[in-house]
């Protein structure tokens, strides 16, 4: 069995930040990414037009749908165009943890610590990063479950680091706002 390439883990200086949303008139998927520096400052926004699958593409693909969006269609081809690509990807969804395979970068999903959800049924592995900051979230971070031990330690170091100075989860905040200003300006968005 070949060995899964472990990516870079330090140092970072760009964070890339992911996020798949419903178009407003919820009958599709739009794709962003916001690439910042570690201060989470914006660097490069993009994002891709709607995915707006038909009712027989939504049956046949069934559960499998919103990974084929999120990976295939709206985050390899966005990481792919950027000029600035991060050093690590933020994911919110544990259906994207397979962007780390078609990337060459550390993929994590993060999300609120309250939000855990059993990890008997995830497929994941995760560390919890307390808040030593009380004006940031404490986070749950998981990372794909081909990523080595040490790649695992050294990345949650530099969580533990970022988390410090930065809250890992507004830019999400900020690329949902991004999206509604940019379907209420342009009706392609929508």
């Amino acid at each position: 069995m070949a060995k899964f390439p472990q990516p870079r883990v330090d140092p970072v200086e760009r964070l890339g930040f992911f996020k798949l949303a419903q178009t407003l008139d919820e009958k599709g998927f739009i794709g962003a990414i916001l690439v910042t520096d570690t201060y989470t400052k914006p660097l490069e926004f993009r994002v891709t037009f709607p995915v707006k699958p038909t009712p027989v593409q939504r049956t046949l693909y069934g559960a499998s749908l919103i990974p084929h969006i999120g990976i295939e269609l709206c985050g390899k081809p966005l990481y792919e165009v950027l000029e600035n690509p991060p050093d690590i990807l933020f994911i919110q969804q544990d259906d994207f943890l397979p962007l780390s395979e078609r990337v060459r970068c550390l993929v994590v999903r993060v999300r609120p610590l309250e939000s855990l959800s059993s990890l008997l049924e995830q497929d994941v592995q995760e560390v919890k990063l307390p808040s030593l900051v009380q004006r940031y979230e404490a986070i749950a971070a998981a990372f794909p479950t081909q990523y080595e031990p040490d790649t695992v330690q050294t990345a949650t170091t530099v969580l533990r680091e970022l988390s410090k100075q930065v809250d890992l989860l507004e830019p999400f905040e900020r690329i949902e706002k991004a999206l509604r200003a940019l379907a209420e300006e342009d009706q392609r968005f929508r």
